[in-house]
This record gives C-alpha cells, sequence and structure tokens, in this order.
C-alpha cells in the first residue's frame, strides 16, 4: 500500500515537533499524501451519480403513464387495467410516483452511507494492519518493537499495537459517510470551483481520520504502557465514544412510505 510507503518518508522527519506532536502530524500528512491519488475517482464518480439522480428525479416529477415505453405496445391496455386495479385510476398513480414515490426515493439518496460501503474502501487497511501487529512492526522480534517503543513488556506492546489499529480502522469508517455528505453540499457551489472543493473535501476527510486516530493511538499506548488510573479510563472513554459514535452513524435508517 501507498501508506507504508509514505510513512517511513513522512514521519521521521516530523518528529522534530516532538513525540506527540510529531506523530499526529506525521499520520495526518502521511494519510492525504498517501490518499491523495484517488481523490478524482471519489470526485468523478460521485459527480456521475449526481447527475443520474438529478436525472431520475426529473423523470419522476414528470412522470407520465402516457410517456412510458412498453416493450410490445399491446400490453399498454393490459399494463393500464392493472393500475386501475390497483390505485383506482391512472391519475392516482401519476400523482403517487410524483409526489409520495419522488420524495422516497430522494430521501433514499440522502439516507446513510451503509457500513459494508464505508468499510470496503479499507479492508486491504485492515489485512495490513494484522501483518503489523503480527510482525511486530517489522522489527526482527516483539521485544525489539517494543523496546523501541518504550515497553518493558512485549506482549503488552502487541496489545496495545493490535487495540490502536482496531479504533483505527474504527475511525476509519467515517471518512467515506463524510465524503459523501460533504460532496454532496458542494453540489451547490459553480461549477469552476466545484472540482476544487471536491479535492479540498476528500483530503480533509482523510486528514481528520489520520489526526483523530493518531489521538486514540497515542491514548492507547499510553495507557497500556505506563498510563495511570485516569489515562486507561479514557482510553475506555475514547473506544466507547467510537463505537457509538459508529453504532449511531450505521444505524438502519427509517422510511416513512405511505400505507395505502
Amino acid at each position: 500500500m501507498l501508506v507504508n510507503a509514505v510513512i517511513p518518508l513522512v514521519v521521521p522527519r516530523m518528529m522534530a515537533l516532538g513525540l506527540v506532536g510529531g506523530s499526529l502530524v506525521g499520520m495526518t500528512v502521511t494519510a492525504v499524501v498517501a490518499y491523495s491519488p484517488v481523490i478524482p475517482i471519489i470526485v468523478f464518480a460521485f459527480r456521475a451519480k449526481a447527475r443520474a439522480r438529478r436525472a431520475l428525479l426529473a423523470q419522476m416529477t414528470a412522470f407520465t403513464l402516457d410517456a412510458t415505453e412498453c416493450s410490445v405496445e399491446g400490453d399498454r391496455e393490459h399494463v393500464e387495467a392493472l393500475v386501475e386495479d390497483a390505485f383506482g385510476t391512472v391519475g392516482r398513480f401519476e400523482t403517487v410516483i410524483r409526489t409520495e414515490l419522488l420524495s422516497e426515493v430522494s430521501r433514499r439518496y440522502e439516507s446513510t452511507t451503509s457500513f459494508s460501503l464505508a468499510a470496503l474502501p479499507f479492508f486491504p487497511l485492515a489485512l495490513t494492519c494484522v501483518a503489523d501487529v503480527l510482525g511486530c512492526d517489522g522489527q526482527d522480534s516483539c521485544a525489539t518493537a517494543a523496546r523501541l517503543n518504550g515497553f518493558g513488556d512485549a506482549r503488552a506492546f502487541v496489545l496495545a499495537n493490535a487495540l490502536a489499529w482496531v479504533q483505527i480502522i474504527m475511525c476509519s469508517w467515517t471518512v467515506f459517510p463524510f465524503i459523501f455528505f460533504a460532496l454532496a453540499r458542494t453540489e451547490r457551489l459553480p461549477q469552476r470551483v466545484r472540482t476544487v472543493a471536491g479535492a479540498v473535501v476528500v483530503l480533509s476527510a482523510y486528514g481528520c481520520w489520520a489526526l483523530v486516530s493518531g489521538v486514540g493511538s497515542f491514548l492507547t499506548y499510553l495507557a497500556m504502557g505506563a498510563g495511570g488510573l485516569w489515562v486507561r479510563t479514557a482510553c475506555v472513554v475514547w473506544f466507547a465514544g467510537v463505537a457509538s459514535w459508529n453504532h449511531y452513524l450505521f444505524r438502519p435508517p427509517r422510511y416513512h412510505g405511505s400505507n395505502d
């Protein structure tokens, strides 16, 4: 992954800011640089989806049964009979399409991103996390990695490393819901600034993810190392907060269609 190639180039140079500042700024810059190649893909894919959505809603707004096409024109009378049997009149059916169904389709487009869609882009990173933990940060032994990270116990370091990666992945699930939410707002901007705004949105999402998960990683290492009761309590609260946020973010959407 590009992240693994960028980390050795960025993080050591940021250590001049100190351990905490260097780590947080280094992780943020790493994420921004490593994920910048995906900007055009994300922005253009979202724009294509937005155009398709506008076209669909425009068609539904002007929907009439007469304007629809039948593969076999002789089936039209049969279709109209079925519509009248279900809705009473063709006019009632057209009204439902232009109002209730239009509202429902529009709202579903604006609903929260599914968990699978939010998590799938980070699946390769999750595999890298497992390799990093089992490989003891790429060192010759877990004892060496523990010593380099200020741990006297290799088992404590492995656990801290695993927990840090867990919260990094959990924080990553927010990236795409935020990107989609923010890109939808850039659709209102003038065409000449829309692409630039989209790029800023994507980079900000990845940068904020790295910064926030960096805070969690530092807190996790501190809690599993020489941290006292308050630090460990703060770490527990952090994990509970991240878990609660994801539970809220990926809650099942509620639809309120007509019961008629």
